[in-house]
């Protein structure tokens, strides 16, 4: 929903964690606008990424630096944040350890 802040999980129940780049979430997102948050699963929920997606020239970036990021995962059952302009559906297609 836009504008809003929108909590997401994988709902892994097996908990295997999976890249941003492999779960396609940035296809869905408008360049240099929509941001990605990921969080601790540890009981803190502690800011692990402060994302901001760069479109599919510079992928996903810092968003303080804005330098590149690569190997960010999310763990299977912990949430993050995204925050989108206009509306978008992100789909993951069933089971996700494939």
């Amino acid at each position: 929903y836009p504008g809003a802040v929108n909590i997401v999980s994988l709902s892994n129940p097996g908990g295997i964690s999976k890249s941003i780049q492999a779960i396609g979430l940035g296809a869905g997102l408008a360049d240099y606008s929509d941001q990605l948050a990921t969080y601790t699963n540890d009981g803190s929920l502690s800011t692990q990424n402060a994302l901001i997606y760069g479109g599919s020239a510079d992928g996903w970036l810092d968003a303080g630096s804005f330098a590149p990021v690569s190997n960010v995962s999310v763990e299977g059952v912990a949430p993050f944040i995204v925050t989108v302009t206009t509306p978008s559906v992100w789909k993951v297609s069933a089971p996700l350890n494939q």
